[in-house]
């Protein structure tokens, strides 16, 4: 059995095991995207944070927004919408191995679950 060498990195805290190699120098050149995207995170979180909720009235529509409530609506949608999801995929794929890729492929099309019972 031939294994090659694995490098570990740390990100914020957490380990990840990359396999060497051309896939591994990819998954390397996205630590520093990655940590300015989870640095923008942090910041806009942060910002939020500072900000009122909208008030009864702003959500039952019966006054306009005024610009505090835009912002933080609009902010907390670009990260759950954008900025979460993006987070966890580039987290994801900084560390995934060519191991977990099959398994998760296998997974999604039905390799290895256990057949239903024949007649249902």
């Amino acid at each position: 059995m031939n294994i090659s060498p694995i490098t570990i990195i740390v990100l914020q805290g957490k380990e990840a095991v990359v396999s060497d190699g051309a896939a591994a120098d990819m998954q390397r050149s996205l630590l520093a995207p990655l940590d300015e995207l989870m640095n923008v995170q942090e910041l806009l979180m942060r910002q939020v944070a500072r900000l009122r909720e909208p008030s009864e009235a702003m959500l039952a529509e019966e006054v306009p927004f005024d610009v505090p409530a835009e912002t933080l609506t609009t902010v907390q949608h670009v990260l759950a919408a954008y900025i979460g999801p993006a987070v966890e995929r580039l987290r994801h794929l900084v560390a995934v191995t060519p191991e977990q890729l099959r398994r998760e492929w296998q997974t999604a099309h039905g390799y290895g679950q256990p057949s239903p019972p024949a007649g249902d």
